[in-house]
């Protein structure tokens, strides 16, 4: 595998150019690419440009004296596709900066509709934990209610049961011998009417509440 150092200085290169050695030779003898001697001709052309024109330069000279046409060809083609593939790697850092860019925003969308979905099931819990108390709540009034109705109807069948009583018991009475000599007997009579009438008052009472 070639090696990527080439260790040859500028002029070095172009006294063995001039000497009659093509860069293939040269590559070689280095043990590197052409394609990293056409990297460091471009680097040296870049120098150039600092101090002068580059083809006044008597680097760039002296290579256009020793190297063949084609070798020249090649040089421009090698120094373009640098040119391109530099361009490339610039546009490849701008859109991966957007795309870094645009992969931030995606996650903070994506936080915040995740911090409103769990507000929003933090909230559907406790609505549903609220519900679950009201229907504890209105059990517990219904079986209240039941027990209520339940005493309501107990207490209203002894009531007629004891106007059932009295009824009897007054029936009774009015089929005895009355003697006025037995003033007890009549009292127990009136009691009885008005155990009666009052028993009567409470059952339609209950009556006319639903019961």
């Amino acid at each position: 595998m070639a090696k990527t150092k080439f260790n040859m200085s500028a002029e070095e290169y172009f006294a063995e150019r001039q000497a009659g050695k093509s860069i293939a030779q040269i590559a070689k003898e280095q043990d590197v690419s052409e394609a990293t001697i056409y990297n460091y001709m471009n680097k040296w052309a870049e120098v150039d440009k600092v101090s002068g024109s580059v083809e006044d330069s008597p680097k760039m000279l002296r290579e256009k004296d020793t190297a063949p046409a084609t070798e020249l060809k090649q040089l421009e083609k090698a120094v373009q596709e640098i040119e391109r593939l530099t361009a490339e790697v610039e546009r490849w850092k701008g859109q991966t900066t957007e795309a870094v860019a645009l992969a931030g925003k995606a996650a903070d969308e994506f936080m915040t509709k995740m911090e409103l979905s769990r507000a929003r099931a933090d909230g559907a819990v406790a609505a549903r934990e609220a519900a679950e108390r009201d229907l504890v709540q209105m059990v517990e009034e219904n079986d209240r209610l039941r027990d209520e109705i339940n005493r309501m109807i107990t207490e209203r069948d002894e009531l007629m049961a004891e106007n059932d009583r009295l009824e009897n018991q007054m029936v009774a009475s009015r089929v005895e011998p009355q003697l006025a000599d037995k003033p007890n007997e009549v009292q127990l009579l009136d009691r009885s009417i008005a155990d009666l009438t009052r028993a009567r008052w409470i059952l339609n009472r209950l009556t006319a509440s639903g019961e």
